[in-house]
């Protein structure tokens, strides 16, 4: 609007039906007072995948903060959802599709940026795994990072950041020293994003049916699963493309993960280890606790 390239495609009167409906939602009801409570009803669904890894320290600190805005999404869309105003409090029921829009537009990114290594990353983490068992000072490691194979001139600040993050997604693990040590772990020889983090959208849909009739009455589970769980009611609009999707049919995510796959094997594989294979072994024993999934 600032620079003049704004443009409203809107009329005057379509502008005012959105803010009449914004003041309409009823936030309140719903999140500050006993009158009205959001039912999570897919969550069990999600839940069971464990699609945000709970080893990543940080999306494990944001797990609730996805669960809070899917919730969000459930209310934004009042209109079209089912409340059951009879009970006390009533209850606004959340449908597959706020989930599916949640992980769209939130859940996604906090899976990739914990999945994703930036370039100095990588070469952190190439220097270090081509020499298991061997430990580094963060200083050691911006001296190696300034050699002509690297080319990296980076503060210690910068290097201390990177090795941080990286322990965080436990690519790398940390000695208390002084001094203060880090050392390659053996995690990313397991890891398989394009699997164990991907989310069967068809399970979650599954599972709501369930918890729809354990939750309620026949009649409500019924009607919340002909509008919500089957047919158009499993029709979204993405948020960031405006196409119209069968959330049972997307694959978006997966084909990204996919590719953030082909980057981690990159830095997992035998051309990051120097020596013939069998000098994982002590690698394997040696760097700390291994995990098997996600």
């Amino acid at each position: 609007m600032r620079d003049g390239t704004y443009e409203r495609r809107i009329d005057d009167a379509r502008l005012q039906e959105i803010r009449d409906y914004y003041q309409r939602i009823p936030i309140e009801k719903f999140t500050e007072s006993s009158a009205g409570e959001i039912v999570p009803l897919p969550m069990q669904g999600i839940q069971d995948q464990e699609p945000l890894p709970p080893k990543f320290v940080k999306a494990r600190r944001d797990i609730p903060r996805l669960m809070d805005f899917i919730d969000a999404v459930a209310l934004y869309h009042y209109s079209d959802r089912m409340i059951i105003e009879d009970d006390y409090p009533q209850k606004l029921l959340v449908a597959p599709v706020d989930a599916w829009h949640g992980f769209k537009i939130f859940g996604e990114n906090l899976i990739m940026s914990a999945l994703n290594l930036r370039e100095l990353d990588k070469k952190i983490l190439e220097f270090m795994r081509a020499r298991p068992n061997q430990k580094w000072s963060a200083m050691e490691i911006q001296g190696k990072m300034q050699e002509p194979e690297y080319g990296e001139n980076r503060g210690i600040s910068e290097i201390r950041t990177a090795l941080e993050d990286m322990i965080e997604k436990l690519y790398i693990q940390r000695q208390d020293g002084p001094p203060v040590e880090y050392t390659a772990s053996s995690f990313g020889q397991s890891i398989n994003v394009a699997d164990q983090a991907k989310l069967d959208w068809g399970h979650v849909v599954e599972k709501t049916k369930e918890k729809a009739r354990a939750n309620l009455t026949e009649a409500q589970a019924e009607e919340y699963i002909s509008n919500y769980c089957e047919g158009d009611g499993l029709i979204a609009t993405h948020p960031i493309t405006g196409q119209t999707v069968n959330i049972l049919e997307d694959t978006e995510f997966e084909e990204a993960l996919e590719d953030a796959q082909e980057g981690v094997d990159e830095e997992m594989e035998d051309s990051l280890w120097s020596g013939p294979s069998n000098d994982l072994e002590p690698a394997l024993s040696d760097g700390g606790e291994t995990t098997g999934t996600l």
